[in-house]
């Protein structure tokens, strides 16, 4: 290797690498650093032999005149090599603390998994209750105060007429009243009309099933006392479609006494399909 090899000029700084060295300057190397590069260059011990380089052989280089110009070219280079290490140490860092990114510990840097809290799980679905007996289930499907004086031997003619007047004269239309709305959702009548609660407990009363379904009630007289022609329909009187329907009608008195429920009047009241 020549003199003039180690002594040309650096190769130059990549692009980008000055463009950021010259946007921000680097800090000054401390003290303690710069001293301590002079203590150990200052005690290398020096090259024997003559000082005077006239004295060496042809074609032999002064090794110690080759080394105080490296050593001049050296400490520079150190000098913006510990710089370019402190700007590293702050700079790098601060960017990166910008957007953080958690890791696990250990051997191999693993990206920590979390997981944000989710909405609330919604509570289970309850299968709504059975109808209460208040409910439009439980209300006739008509109710009306006819002002008809049912007596004992006209009552099944009676029935038959009242089924026609409120559109219930043959079994499709009974089966379409049997999942309409009822017309009306509170009874206005006194006895076991006041209430569908009321009729619910008389209907219990005069032994008819839990599933009948009032189709209609009608307040009116019986044998001259006030009294009710209730008629009703169970789903099982109502299969299979197609078939000859049996309703279910009772004359009983208004209040539904016990001396009431023994004198009603029972009878079933057949339709065609």
């Amino acid at each position: 290797m020549s003199d003039s090899d180690i002594g040309g000029d650096l190769p130059p700084l990549d692009p980008e690498l000055a463009a950021w060295l010259a946007a921000d300057s680097a800090p000054a190397m401390p003290e303690e650093v710069w001293a301590s590069l002079q203590a150990r260059l200052a005690a290398e011990p020096p090259l024997s032999g003559p000082s005077d380089p006239r004295g060496l052989p042809e074609g032999v280089a002064d090794l110690s005149e080759q080394r105080r110009k490296t050593r001049v070219r050296v400490l520079p280079l150190l000098a913006g090599a510990a710089g370019v290490a402190l700007v590293g140490a702050v700079v790098i860092p601060t960017m990166r603390s910008a957007d953080p990114v958690p890791v696990a510990e250990g051997p191999a840097g693993v990206l920590a998994v979390t997981s944000s809290a989710g909405p609330d799980p919604e509570p289970p679905v309850q299968s709504p209750p059975a109808p209460a007996l208040g409910s439009p289930a439980a209300m006739p499907r008509t109710v009306l105060t006819s002002g008809t004086d049912y007596t004992t031997e006209a009552l099944p003619e009676q029935v038959v007429t009242l089924l026609t007047s409120t559109g219930m004269a043959d079994g499709s239309a009974v089966a379409d009243a049997m999942v309409a709305s009822p017309a009306a959702t509170v009874l206005p009548g006194v006895g076991l009309a006041s209430s569908p609660e009321a009729l619910a407990d008389c209907l219990g009363r005069l032994g008819l099933p839990a599933e009948s379904l009032p189709l209609v009630l009608d307040a009116a007289t019986i044998d001259g006392r006030a009294g009710s022609v209730i008629v009703t329909v169970t789903e099982a009187a109502a299969e299979p479609p197609g078939e000859p329907l049996t309703l279910h009608a009772v004359a009983v008195g208004q209040d539904c006494t016990d001396d009431d429920v023994a004198a009603a009047r029972h009878w079933d009241v057949p339709l065609a399909p």
